[in-house]
């Protein structure tokens, strides 16, 4: 018996060698744990492509009784509508505990400036993939990034007739990257949007008077993503509604996005023309 005790003993010793070592988080998959912990530490189209993500694989996680998503808590109230009907919890960022994943795309060190957004999102995607053991491939576009989502399908059905099957989306809202001249961009929205006006139908994700705007009617992200999946051009910068047209809808319905950034982001998996400033889209429109 003494010698028994001695071996359970130096056993529980080599464990927690092991775990101090190694880290428990590098045995933590979806399928062991009660509660699962992510977090991101910044800007909401961020969160929106990582919930967007989870709710992808959510089929290989969704016997676990938890998973919590830490983030800015003025963010949570705009996300409520990604995860209903889940068991995913949106939490205030300071509550995440020292185990919990970081999913801010520059807190990972990936190069964009020197790859494609889509490749880039491979990376960051495959990091979580590694450390929660999905084993869902990224092998596709809409196993990537341009995620097939059925809700936004019920979603759009319900949009006012105004946002449906709109020729131009503009996603005018200002841009969180320092990439972008966002005082230069607000100069030139009002003359551009009347323009696309005249043209086409459209609507914006900022005010511009005379022009549906999404905020004329208190739509969510969500519902701009369902506005997205009938659009024929999107414009804007690369900012929280755009993350949400990121579905198989759109990917399959755009005919061309445009995307001011400087420098530009390339893309893989769509035709996307980048912008230095909002009016040389009137070249192509």
């Amino acid at each position: 018996m003494k010698l028994l005790n001695i071996a359970i003993l130096l056993l529980l010793i080599v464990i927690i060698v092991v775990l101090i070592k190694y880290g428990h988080t590098s045995l933590e998959t979806f399928k062991e744990l009660d509660e699962i912990h992510v977090h991101c530490s910044y800007h909401i189209g961020d969160s929106i492509l990582n919930l967007r993500y989870i709710l992808h694989i959510y089929d290989e996680i969704k016997t676990n009784k938890h998973i919590n998503y830490y983030l800015k808590s003025e963010y949570i109230p705009q996300l409520q509508d990604w995860v209903e009907n889940t068991s995913i919890q949106l939490r205030p960022l300071e509550e995440k505990p020292e185990n919990s994943f970081e999913m801010w795309m520059a807190t990972n060190k990936l190069p964009l400036d020197n790859m494609s957004f889509e490749p880039f999102m491979k990376q960051l995607y495959f990091q979580f993939k590694e450390r929660f053991n999905i084993v869902k491939p990224l092998d596709t576009p809409e196993n990537t990034m341009y995620f097939p989502d059925k809700t936004l399908k019920k979603r759009y059905e319900e949009l006012p007739e105004k946002y449906k099957n709109i020729d131009v989306l503009v996603i005018n809202g200002a841009c969180r990257s320092e990439q972008c001249d966002n005082e230069g961009y607000k100069k030139q929205w009002p003359e551009v949007c009347r323009y696309l006006h005249s043209k086409y139908k459209i609507a914006t994700t900022e005010k511009i008077e005379d022009i549906p705007c999404t905020r004329d009617d208190n739509l969510t992200l969500k519902d701009i993503a369902a506005i997205s999946t009938h659009a024929k051009y999107i414009v804007g910068t690369h900012t929280g509604p755009t993350t949400g047209c990121y579905n198989s809808y759109a990917l399959q319905n755009v005919k061309q996005w445009f995307f001011l950034r400087i420098p530009p982001v390339q893309h893989e998996y769509i035709s996307a023309h980048p912008l230095r400033y909002p009016n040389e889209v009137m070249q192509y429109l």
